[in-house]
């Protein structure tokens, strides 16, 4: 018997522009061939009907097989969809974080400003140093969630190293 593999590996990368991330899958199956021709004499001689009953057999086990190929594929495309569908819901909601923090930060320097237009120092004082430690809290914000995100993806990296081996051990 052969045996059939269907594999998708998975691979992190992080990179300063971005993050991907590819999922491992590996779908095994035997495949039947068919007996050869001694074994064919062989049970014909027992059962002369033996020959059509394995064509029908065979024909409705490769109905089977194809029709479980393409189950597979759609749970595997399914998941892709899923995949892709959580990344983009993933930047949109970074994206309007980005775009309230920074509609949030212009409102605070332009009642900064105002506040100073009033002479009204201490007003002043507290947008402006809101707004200061707001922007040193982004850079360094970045800078850790980085950090962790590394962290994370080696995490990840090892347990993958580790499940693939002791599936090898089976």
């Amino acid at each position: 018997m052969a045996k059939k593999q269907i594999e998708q590996k998975e691979t992190v990368l992080d990179t300063p522009q971005g993050s991907g991330k590819q999922i491992v899958k590996t779908l095994s199956e035997d495949d039947n061939v068919l007996p050869s021709p001694q074994e064919l004499e062989q049970f014909k001689k027992v059962d002369p009907r033996f020959i059509d009953l394995f064509i029908e057999t065979t024909r409705k086990e490769q109905e089977e097989r194809h029709k479980t190929q393409r189950e597979k594929i759609e749970i595997i495309k399914r998941d892709q969809d899923k995949e892709t569908l959580k990344i983009k819901n993933q930047v949109k909601v970074k994206l309007r974080g980005m775009f309230y923090a920074f509609a949030t930060l212009f409102i605070f320097v332009a009642m900064g400003a105002w506040a100073l237009y009033l002479d009204h120092s201490w007003v002043t004082a507290f947008f402006s140093l809101f707004s200061m430690t707001a922007l040193a809290g982004i850079f360094v914000g970045l800078e850790s969630d980085k950090k962790e995100k590394k962290a994370e993806d080696d995490d990840d990296e090892v347990e993958a190293i580790e499940i693939t081996e002791e599936e090898d051990n089976e």
